[in-house]
C-alpha cells in the first residue's frame, strides 16, 4: 500500500466515512475538502476540466501531464482529473515499469510510481503501455 493510500484512508477516516462513500453526491462536499487539503500538502494536484470537451493527458514516461493544449506540468504528486462536463478523453502513456488501471463507467484510477492517478466524469480513455 502507498503512502496516498495509507494516507487517503486515514483521512477518510477521520471524516467518518469509507471509500465508497466518497462515489455519492451526499459526500460531494467533504471530498472536494479532503482533496484541497492533499493539493495544499502537495500530495495531490487537481485538475478540473471545462464544461465543453476535454483532453487530460499524463504521460508517466516523461512524467508530465496536460489539460487540453495548455502547457505540460511535471508530474511531482499524484494527479487527480474531474471532467465536468462535455465529452471528455483521458490519454495515458504508461512506462516500461508496471502500471495498474482500474477503471469504472466514468472513472478510474491509474497506479504508477508509488502515485495513484485519478479520473472522474470521463467518457473515454486512451491507454498506451
Amino acid at each position: 500500500m502507498n503512502r496516498l493510500s495509507r494516507l487517503w484512508k486515514r483521512s477518510l477516516r477521520r471524516l467518518g466515512l469509507r471509500g465508497k462513500d466518497c462515489r455519492g453526491a451526499r459526500t460531494k462536499r467533504k471530498r472536494r475538502l479532503f482533496l484541497e487539503s492533499l493539493e495544499a500538502r502537495q500530495l495531490l494536484a487537481v485538475v478540473t476540466g471545462t464544461a465543453a470537451d476535454d483532453v487530460f493527458r499524463i504521460d508517466l514516461d516523461r512524467g508530465e501531464y496536460r489539460l487540453n493544449h495548455g502547457p505540460w506540468q511535471r508530474l511531482t504528486s499524484a494527479v487527480s482529473f474531474d471532467g465536468q462536463g462535455g465529452t471528455d478523453t483521458v490519454h495515458v502513456v504508461g512506462t516500461s515499469e508496471d502500471e495498474t488501471a482500474t477503471l469504472g463507467p466514468s472513472e478510474g484510477t491509474i497506479v504508477s510510481g508509488g502515485f495513484a492517478h485519478t479520473f472522474t466524469n470521463v467518457e473515454q480513455v486512451v491507454l498506451r503501455g
